[in-house]
């Protein structure tokens, strides 16, 4: 079996390929995990909190801009 015939986990789960790289993604859940941190430690007038807040923001901008949704399968153990 060669590398291109490797079945990818969209094309197993029969959803088309995302039109972005799931870099951008991991980056924004790494961002959002900041903030939600950030959101339990701060109060909502801090400059830390706020600034967390406009980096998620931003986070999102780059796959905002190639498409209209995302779609995460979500389970006990896993969060694809």
């Amino acid at each position: 079996m060669t590398l291109s015939s490797v079945p990818t986990p969209a094309q197993e789960s029969g959803r088309p390929e995302p039109p972005f790289s799931s870099t951008l993604v991991e980056e924004m859940w790494r961002v959002l995990v900041k903030a939600a941190r950030a959101h339990q430690l701060y109060l909502h007038n801090n400059p830390t909190y706020l600034r967390a807040l406009e980096i998620a923001r931003a986070a999102f901008t780059p796959i905002w801009e190639v498409t209209d949704e995302l779609v995460f399968d979500v389970t006990e153990t896993e969060l694809r």
